[in-house]
């Protein structure tokens, strides 16, 4: 009797490890798929802001492709403003702007910099917040679009916009603008995903983060707008 009740308790101790032993793999296996979930999704997101911009509608703004006078351009004294943003979603008409970040610049170095968030009335879905860090608590005090859109496009001037698949974020800036009531911003603007796919061509591959490692450039906190901008500006002078 003690040799089989003996027996039973080691059947009885493989079942329950055996037990347990699935019930982690089934654990594991939900957290790994709602992991996979989460990277489809900001690989959806960076890939689509890339993509999904290039709608039939074209921007009115004029764009600078004549690459080869850039230096020329630079050196006359041109004033150029690198512009980022941060939104909720990829759609200009139904999402909204959450950051706004620009640096300013001419040959001579910065002349100012431009960074704010911003409370765009709804929530920040949590594929965002995994994304840019911002939380729905962080725009809680943040003030409305309406409030300091008028600043941003005094800072802009005349300048000539630079950012990396910027019509992006010239359409945000102008559904923003319209909403509010005040008049698109023309500024001239030059893509640099266009000036780096012109002086690379044998790279392939053109996202900021890896165009900014390949020329040396230190890039930190991908995805927030005032950091961008500046990784922006810098690729932008060193390509």
């Amino acid at each position: 009797a003690q040799s089989f009740l003996h027996v039973h308790q080691e059947q009885n101790q493989r079942s329950n490890s055996t037990s347990t032993t699935e019930q982690k793999l089934a654990e594991q296996s939900a957290t790994s798929a709602s992991l996979l979930q989460k990277k489809k999704q900001l690989k959806f997101v960076t890939q689509s802001k890339l993509t999904s911009t290039q709608s039939s509608m074209q921007l009115a703004n004029k764009v600078f492709k004549d690459y080869r006078k850039l230096a020329r351009f630079l050196m006359d004294g041109a004033v150029f403003t690198a512009f980022d943003t941060e939104t909720t979603g990829l759609s200009a008409e139904k999402d909204r702007i959450i950051e706004i970040g620009a640096v300013q610049f001419n040959s001579d170095g910065i002349l100012g910099r431009f960074n704010t968030l911003i409370n765009p009335q709804i929530p920040i879905p949590s594929f965002i917040t995994s994304l840019t860090h911002i939380s729905n608590k962080m725009i809680e005090e943040a003030p409305l679009i309406g409030n300091i859109l008028k600043d941003f496009q005094q800072f802009l001037g005349d300048s000539i916009i630079v950012g990396h698949n910027v019509q992006f974020d010239i359409r945000f800036l102008h559904a923003e603008e319209k909403r509010c009531g005040l008049k698109e911003s023309m500024n001239m603007f030059i893509d640099t995903l266009g000036l780096c796919r012109w002086a690379y061509p044998e790279l392939g591959k053109y996202k900021q983060e890896e165009m900014a490692k390949m020329l040396g450039i230190k890039a930190e906190n991908a995805h927030r707008a005032w950091e961008d901008a500046f990784v922006c500006g810098n690729v932008f002078l060193h390509t």
